[in-house]
């Protein structure tokens, strides 16, 4: 499958092949934080699901997950997360991530921590992967028949 072809699919979105459903969690006390000005579940947990609209045979899982990987801090960012945010470019047309620093303290010392990091204050898992069967559509020759 060609490149053109998955973004093709991707933005049509007619049927979710593949969908993985995917678990943000704060580690620390600065990304309990974090997540708590988000929006976030009771648990301080952020749920997504991010769908992919073609099943390219080509393709590997590791391939998958690093496409999944790449997209977690714009989801965060959409979410409201501090240290993340989402900016665009009218000239191109894409979407790019910015992280900028953001700082608060904790407890009497006045403390500072600039940015959350992944895998210190937060990390995130692939819940659930889910691939979807459409071998049992009806196609034109069983309308045919009917």
């Amino acid at each position: 499958m060609y490149q053109y072809e998955k973004e093709i699919a991707q933005l049509e979105r007619k049927k979710p092949m593949i969908t993985y459903k995917l678990e943000m969690y704060p580690l620390t006390k600065y990304g309990v934080l974090a997540f708590s000005i988000a929006k976030a579940n009771k648990d301080k947990k952020i749920n997504a699901e991010i769908v992919f609209y073609y099943n390219d045979p080509h393709e590997t899982e590791a391939e998958r997950q690093k496409i999944v990987a790449e997209s977690i801090d714009s989801i965060l960012a959409n979410h409201g997360v501090a240290g993340f945010a989402r900016s665009s470019s009218s000239f191109h047309s894409t979407t790019y991530l910015q992280v900028f620093d953001f700082s608060f303290g904790f407890g009497t010392t006045g403390g500072k921590h600039n940015e959350i990091k992944h895998k210190e204050d937060w990390d995130w898992k692939i819940v659930e992967r889910i691939e979807h069967d459409y071998s049992n559509e009806f196609t034109l020759e069983d309308i045919k028949a009917l």
